[in-house]
């Protein structure tokens, strides 16, 4: 696990968004899915200095199609039947299909993740949206625009955000100086969405009125009915739909709710830090702040469990886990650990190597993968509900371990 950062909202607008490097173990659903393999043409799974045979996969192994894709070219993503494609000598994007045939030609400058059936592409400095034949619904017309979710996208002109329908069409005309709305982190329909006007933040709804004017100098998005916010001269506390603080401003740190928990921070009376931790929903605390200090900077754990780094005079971020009651159950000695699914969870050790653990910190796989080719960028990644092995060069594993799509030689 990386140390706790602040990420600001790319090409939208900068606002208090916190993020924390984890290994992801969702649920799995591999229904339908298709997965990538590539055959080793080089050093690594990222040389594409040559032509690279693929195939795509069931979750059981079966192979469904067979292709070649051209040098300096690289498949960036491939879910629900559809694959993003970049040739990186060009700088161009395009998308393959099921077979893994060019459905859109390189032509655009990029192509992003779909959502709702629509991705953003980028084609003569402007923004548009193609559909996954590859028919452009919406002309590249906009300075920038997000993802579809709800049937509504973020997009900007002249300097100026609003939102459009799956037609193009502005349900929130052009005026604010940034919106925030991802479609990974919206959670309601109806949900307040954070806006930007000048150097405040405020809310609207869903078309455009302000609901909670713009007076926060920071401000996050609603989660789970609530958003922290900080007002001039004040700490950060936490309001609800109607702008009423539900919990007092008291932290100079907070993160959104996850299953009814958040991470905050509090100072001391002599100005020192309190350290941080877990407070439930009416702001009183599940763990004491102290110990842990400064704890996950994150309270989004799973299962009830949740991941602490302690920092050790070699300066690395040794890992471990606490239960929602504040106890250690599993010691920190990893570099991360991810979220865990069944009672396990895909650990990291800060050489490299990665494997799975139970809830007792006990390998149920040896820490050993790295990949054919010992990826500096970790062996295991999530994707689609299985894990690929060194980028799908090496096939997949299950959340338990089990290799269960093999390598294509």
């Amino acid at each position: 696990m990386k140390k706790l950062i602040v990420s600001f909202l790319v090409t939208i607008m900068a606002v208090m968004s916190f993020t924390i490097f984890r290994v992801q173990a969702l649920e799995p659903d591999t229904t339908n899915q298709l997965y990538p393999l590539r055959k080793p043409s080089g050093p690594s799974y990222w040389d594409t200095s040559n032509p690279s045979e693929w195939a795509l996969s069931d979750a059981t192994g079966k192979i469904h199609a067979k292709f070649t894709l051209p040098a300096h070219t690289s498949l960036m993503e491939f879910k629900d039947g559809i694959g993003i494609v970049r040739n990186s000598k060009a700088y161009k994007w395009g998308l393959i299909d099921d077979k893994g045939k060019i459905i859109v030609n390189y032509k655009y400058d990029y192509i992003s993740s779909f959502f709702e059936g629509f991705a953003c592409f980028r084609q003569g400095g402007k923004y548009g949206f193609i559909d996954k034949k590859g028919n452009e619904v919406i002309k590249a017309q906009f300075d920038s625009c997000g993802g579809f979710k709800f049937g509504r996208a973020v997009a900007s002109i002249n300097k100026k955000y609003g939102m459009i329908d799956r037609t193009g069409k502005w349900i929130i005309k052009p005026e604010f100086d940034g919106i925030s709305y991802f479609p990974w982190t919206q959670q309601y329909s109806n949900d307040p969405i954070l806006i930007k006007q000048g150097d405040y933040y405020g809310y609207i709804d869903s078309k455009g009125n302000i609901v909670i004017p713009p007076k926060f100098v920071r401000a996050q998005e609603f989660s789970e009915g609530l958003a922290a916010v900080q007002e001039q001269g004040k700490q950060l506390g936490y309001i609800n739909w109607n702008g009423y603080y539900v919990i007092l401003p008291q932290f100079y740190y907070a993160t959104p709710f996850y299953n009814g928990i958040a991470y905050v921070s509090a100072w001391k009376v002599d100005g020192k830090t309190l350290g941080g931790a877990l407070i439930n929903k009416k702001g009183e605390w599940i763990v004491p702040p102290g110990d842990f200090a400064p704890f996950a900077g994150d309270a989004k754990g799973s299962e009830g469990i949740l991941s602490f780094p302690t920092y050790a005079p070699d300066s690395l971020a040794y890992v471990g886990a606490v239960n929602t009651k504040g106890e250690i159950i599993i010691p920190a000695k990893f570099e991360s650990i991810g979220l865990f699914y069944n009672g396990i969870a895909m650990v990291r050790l800060h050489g490299g190597q990665e494997g799975f653990i139970n809830t007792k910190g006990e390998y149920v796989v040896e820490p050993t993968y790295f990949g054919s080719f010992k990826s500096e960028y970790g062996a295991l990644t999530f994707r689609n509900g299985l894990y690929a092995i060194n980028g799908g060069l090496d096939g997949y594993l299950d959340y338990k371990g089990k290799l269960v799509i093999p390598p294509y030689r």
